[in-house]
């Protein structure tokens, strides 16, 4: 029997799946919608939709995520974090045992994954902030990676933050041979960069550098800067970073700067290169 006939995982090729939905579930999609609008304005009432979906389905991924939401805009942290845990859980006992976990794939761009993928990249981001677990928020968006390799949730960005911190060179290195020369965000180029600066190899940093500041020059910039003042951002641009621009750069440099700092010559090398 199909979990309370309301959700279950379908082959839709050799390696590829899909979540499937009973008729119940897009019906109760009405109340999800009403609960969204009501996060802002009236939480309480959003929380009680929320709680009444998850009572009737189990499997209803969107309900446990913005609940976790509301949630963690209370501040209830660990709450969020253990419901997205319920909800990964309940989502993982859905797959079947010929699932290939290493091959298989469940990609972001059937609508009806979009759901189960963003509770785990929740979970992920939970276990980065609640519980500071490098590792297993590592392993998550190593998994969603897996099934969504063109990586339409931005996972290769938060992953090279992990590998940094863990200090796993092999794994920045492999990243960027998949990742480097898409360039939505200087994470991943400049990551590898770091990288073999850190493991004494110049002459691959400096070809590598070529690559990251021709795409992202300001980033380059800001390494060398030893102010890192804010950059002013226009009013309808607030909320919101420019692919290349000096806003992004400075925005890279507060979470990755840390690693420059503590590479030996690393900044010196940026500023000989520029």
């Amino acid at each position: 029997m199909k979990a309370q006939k309301f959700a279950w995982l379908e082959q839709v090729s050799e390696n590829e799946w899909k979540f499937e939905f009973s008729k119940e579930k897009w019906k109760s999609d009405e109340k999800l919608d009403m609960a969204i609008e009501k996060m802002d304005s009236d939480p309480d009432v959003a929380k009680r939709i929320f709680s009444s979906l998850l009572n009737s389905y189990l499997y209803h991924f969107d309900a446990y995520q913005h609940l976790a939401i509301v949630l963690g805009h209370e501040k209830k942290y660990k709450g969020a974090m253990e419901l997205r845990k319920i909800g990964v859980e309940f989502g993982f006992s859905l797959f079947p045992k010929k699932f290939d976990f290493n091959k298989d794939k469940l990609q972001w761009g059937w609508m009806e994954n979009r759901p189960f993928l963003r509770l785990l990249h929740g979970l992920a981001v939970d276990y980065r902030y609640v519980l500071k677990d490098t590792k297993k928020e590592s392993e998550i968006y190593e998994q969603l990676l897996k099934f969504d390799p063109e990586d339409h949730q931005g996972c290769r960005d938060l992953i090279v933050s992990c590998y940094l911190e863990l200090e796993l060179t092999d794994k920045v290195l492999e990243l960027a041979k998949k990742y480097g020369k898409d360039f939505v965000s200087p994470a991943v180029p400049y990551a590898q960069v770091l990288t073999y600066l850190s493991l004494g190899k110049r002459d691959q940093a400096q070809s590598s550098m070529g690559h990251a500041i021709n795409a992202f020059p300001y980033v380059a910039k800001q390494i060398v800067d030893k102010e890192h003042k804010k950059p002013k951002i226009d009013q309808d641009m607030e909320g919101y970073i420019s692919v290349g621009g000096e806003d992004q750069a400075y925005y890279y440099w507060q979470e990755f700067g840390k690693y420059w700092e503590s590479t030996e010559g690393a900044i010196a090398f940026v500023a000989e290169y520029l």
